[in-house]
């Protein structure tokens, strides 16, 4: 989540960065992310000390498993439009 917030200018307008995730990387990579921990913590009391039933604790690691995977590719698209220095070319590329 703080890498999420690290892509803002000004990390206090997350609130307002995740209105548009229609078309925003952005917004999706901070979506995803909150929601993983949000499931992933979830989870763990479900787990750990509550009486749910075995579904609903499955599905709440599935969900929480997808919003993991689906995180981190949503980060490499909200930095596609970055710049990184490039040592052989001493120039400036996008990634990827």
């Amino acid at each position: 989540m703080l890498i999420s917030l690290g892509h803002l200018g000004s990390p206090l307008g997350a609130p307002r960065a995740i209105l548009n995730l229609k078309s925003s990387w952005l917004s999706r990579e901070i979506f995803f992310a909150a929601w993983f921990f949000v499931l992933w913590a979830l989870n763990y009391v479900l787990e750990t000390r509550s009486q749910a039933s075995d579904g609903i604790k499955a599905t709440t690691g599935w969900l929480a498993s997808l919003c993991g995977v689906v995180a981190p590719g949503s980060l490499l698209m909200a930095g596609k439009g970055l710049c990184f220095y490039n040592l052989w070319n001493e120039g400036c590329r996008t990634f990827p």
